[in-house]
């Protein structure tokens, strides 16, 4: 008579690969929660989305899948799922809610007939629904009997709730809420552009900067051009200047014995540039008789 064993396997084991096929919440529709005393190893995980799938690559001759039955208060009932085993066709399943909250309860049964080997088990969320998934149970001879680890799964590390019920409410709205990889992508994609925007502006002010300087100083190299061309701007007492040195040279032309004879009216400006050039003596100061 052969012997079987059975290998149980919690929902945080890296041997069940968590996904989706929905590309915006790929990896993140699935969330871990801290389970009721009533689950396997107190843990559960949760998922509510379209389309998130679970699968597990193992070795033996039956497999069982077993999770949580939300209460019917919660609102939301559970969710249709599909169990597809190797290439056969989907199992379909939906659990029926009561009054409480249902633990280990049967979710997926193996066919009697597999037989002992390597099979792949896929579970896919047909609709919208609270589905908690809490273990699985393998069975098959203890030679070959195992779960293969898929190394390229992130377990998540974060636990969410104590219980199921607690939650409920708070979770039925993640279905029109984004995931966190699409608020991480749409975050990572407004720095970029902030960054690119920032970057543009402050080279666009350094350009402007420098083409202002370079502006100024063309224009005062032009007025200081303009200035050096214009006569007045050299010497603004030449005319007064030469004024005064045609005085001087009258004064000395004047004096001089070889001048022809003057005109009565240049008798009058001589009259005039020596009463200028030799001024009466003032008045001497007589100190007051005692």
């Amino acid at each position: 008579m052969a012997t079987s064993r059975s290998l149980y396997i919690d929902d945080r084991d890296p041997a069940i690969t968590y996904s989706s096929i929905m590309p915006i919440a790929t990896g993140h529709v699935w969330l871990p929660f801290h389970g009721a005393g009533e689950e396997f190893m107190q843990t559960t995980t949760h998922a509510n989305l379209t389309g998130s799938s679970a699968h597990i690559v193992f070795t033996g001759s039956d497999i069982s899948v077993f999770g949580s039955v939300s209460p019917a208060s919660a609102g939301l009932s559970d969710p249709l799922t599909h169990y597809i085993l190797d290439s056969n066709p989907p199992f379909p399943f939906r659990p029926v809610p009561n009054n409480d909250t249902q633990y280990n309860v049967t979710f997926y049964q193996s066919p009697t007939n597999l037989t002992s080997g390597l099979h792949t088990l896929q579970i896919v969320l047909q609709s919208v629904g609270n589905y908690w998934l809490d273990y699985m149970v393998i069975d098959g001879s203890p030679s070959a009997l195992s779960a293969v680890v898929n190394e390229s799964i992130t377990t998540p590390l974060v636990f969410q709730s104590t219980s199921i019920s607690t939650m409920l409410n708070q979770y039925t709205l993640t279905t029109m809420l984004p995931t966190s990889s699409a608020l991480a992508s749409t975050l990572g994609a407004s720095t970029d552009v902030s960054g690119e925007l920032i970057a543009s502006a402050v080279l666009g002010g350094i350009l402007g900067f420098v083409l202002l300087c370079g502006l100024v100083v063309a224009i005062y190299r032009w007025k200081s051009s303009n200035r050096i061309r214009d006569p007045e701007s050299v010497n603004p007492f030449r005319i007064y200047t030469r004024g005064i040195s045609d005085r001087l040279q009258m004064s000395e032309n004047s004096d001089s014995p070889v001048s022809s004879a003057p005109s009565s009216g240049f008798h009058k400006n001589r009259e005039r540039s020596i009463s200028i050039s030799h001024p009466e003596s003032p008045p001497g100061y007589h100190s007051p008789r005692l």
